[in-house]
């Protein structure tokens, strides 16, 4: 019976839950076991060009029973990713995917079953517990044979305190550990920004065949391992090297597809409509810095004194990694703090304490005295996130003073007390803390399951920056990053504007809230 492979999305994954692409199989469990279906071989080729990641897996999984089997395929993508092509190998034949809108997918689904065909689908899963996770179902897997699933997906990297981070999630997180009989993988990226140091994490492991030396804009490695266990995420760091006047060249990308006479739509499920389209479309990324901004530099900041205000979520929806991850970055803000700062911390549920009734100065005992207010904290009930703002804000007028105001919520951003609406949320924050002593509101989401979209929203409504941890990754690159902004300065209602924009009918995003320093600007 021939068959035809299709996914059916409406957004692809920015999230996961899943580890290095697993095959579980479905057909007799619902969790992966290697005793049944383990993984071969891995190839992977990663290409960074432009600060545009793509990336080819081909997985190849081994049945080790006598049955036939059906299997769930998992792979977990990091946020900003988008599934590009994907393809599963029944024997020798490779059956290639199909992307299409979801609605018109399903349609398209019922049609192929109709006409005798099997077709496979992928698509985005429905139960929130795994939502944005990418799935592919594969069968038959033959006895004591093999699966081979290939998928190419890509991510656009921003730019954050005039650093770049790449990551492959390996590190278990939903699963247990998995491990590979054959590993390889092949890395390499160029661009246009000088590189002020590349490191790459498993330490040690990658072999450069061109090392990445200071002022150049190119590196190229492989990593080979047998069996090996997926334990660490494949990491790159890249630092760049601003010009000799301390900024960064603006990089520009044009892109026009019209081939003479049109191009025909040949796809799998298209009908052969021939689209004539002459437009073009570009991408322009320019890179905040100092000496182009005239603002605040990390190390000037440094020694201008803050009040920060730490409201640390310890809901039920909180335990287990989230907690640790939310004590690590408690942690790692209280380490960066200065004698010149002041800090508390709140923790809420549907209670608010916090660890003082006034600010205090920071120093080794007041620190310590906080991480164990935070520590001995018990989880339970809901999220009240408006009676936390609101308490964070009237820490600041009990003891007002001439320094910089933040305020940092830590948090999966799930309200269920009180006002869970953003929007409100975002209105009612603006209006309690209007003033000329106003605060900034930074916001770290924590899990898999946060709620960026809106948690990065109540962060431009308070002048502020959204991070985004997710469960089971190196947090180092961004807890430093995210730190790195309480104290500095932002250029605000960034705009794109061109010297001659004929031909040009339309630039996306109009404006953007504000950019920080080090970081990028992308139309």
């Amino acid at each position: 019976m021939k068959r035809a492979l299709l996914l059916l999305s409406t957004c692809l994954p920015s999230l996961a839950f899943a580890d290095a692409g697993v095959l579980i199989p479905a057909s007799v469990k619902q969790d992966p076991d290697p005793d049944i279906l383990s993984l071969r071989s891995m190839d992977v080729t990663v290409r960074i060009d432009h600060l545009h990641a793509r990336v080819d897996m081909k997985s190849i999984f081994e049945n080790h029973t006598n049955q036939q089997l059906e299997g769930k395929y998992v792979l977990p993508l990091a946020g900003r990713s988008a599934v590009e092509d994907f393809s599963v190998w029944q024997g020798e034949e490779r059956l290639v995917g199909a992307i299409v809108e979801k609605q018109k997918g399903r349609k398209l689904f019922e049609q192929i079953v109709a006409r005798n065909l099997d077709p496979g689908l992928a698509e985005t899963d429905d139960d929130p517990d795994k939502a944005r996770s990418f799935t592919i179902r594969v069968a038959p897997i033959p006895p004591y044979g093999t699966a081979r699933v290939e998928v190419t997906f890509s991510e656009e990297l921003t730019v954050t305190s005039r650093g770049v981070q790449f990551t492959l999630p390996w590190k278990p997180r939903r699963y247990g550990e998995q491990k590979v009989g054959r590993l390889h993988v092949d890395i390499a990226g160029d661009g246009p920004y000088a590189l002020a140091s590349v490191t790459a994490k498993p330490d040690g492991q990658i072999k450069w065949k061109t090392a990445p030396a200071p002022g150049s804009t190119r590196f190229a490695g492989s990593f080979d391992a047998r069996d090996v266990a997926l334990t660490q995420d494949l990491t790159i760091e890249m630092q760049l090297a601003p010009t000799a006047s301390g900024g960064f060249p603006v990089d520009t990308l044009a892109y026009r597809d019209a081939p003479p006479g049109g191009r025909q739509d040949i796809s799998p499920f298209g009908d052969g409509t021939v689209y004539r389209d002459a437009r073009g479309y570009f991408l322009v990324r320019t890179i905040a810095a100092p000496s182009a901004m005239s603002i605040s530099s990390p190390a000037a900041a440094k020694d201008a004194p803050r009040d920060v205000v730490i409201l640390l979520d310890t809901s039920l929806s909180m335990q287990w990694d989230k907690l640790e991850r939310s004590f690590a970055a408690v942690e790692y803000f209280l380490g960066r703090l200065t004698p010149s700062d002041r800090f508390d911390i709140v923790t809420f549920n549907d209670e608010i304490h916090a660890a003082t009734p006034d600010l205090v100065t920071t120093s080794s005992s007041s620190t310590g005295a906080a991480l164990a207010f935070v520590r001995t904290a018990a989880l339970g009930g809901g999220t009240n996130l408006g009676a936390a703002l609101a308490g964070g804000i009237a820490l600041f007028g009990k003891s007002p003073r001439a320094a910089a105001r933040y305020l940092v919520v830590i948090s999966d951003g799930n309200p269920t007390l009180g006002e869970i609406g953003y929007t409100q949320l975002g209105a009612d924050f603006t209006k309690a803390n209007a003033g000329p002593s106003s605060a900034r509101l930074f916001v770290l989401g924590v899990g898999d399951d946060a709620a960026t979209t809106l948690l990065g929203k109540l962060a431009a409504a308070g002048d502020g920056y959204f991070g985004h941890v997710r469960e089971g990754s190196d947090a180092a690159f961004l807890l430093r990053t995210f730190f790195d902004k309480l104290g500095q300065s932002s250029l605000r209602d960034v705009a794109l504007v061109l010297s001659a924009m004929t031909g040009i009918t339309d630039v996306y995003p109009p404006i953007l809230a504000s950019v920080f320093d080090g970081s990028d600007a992308t139309f």
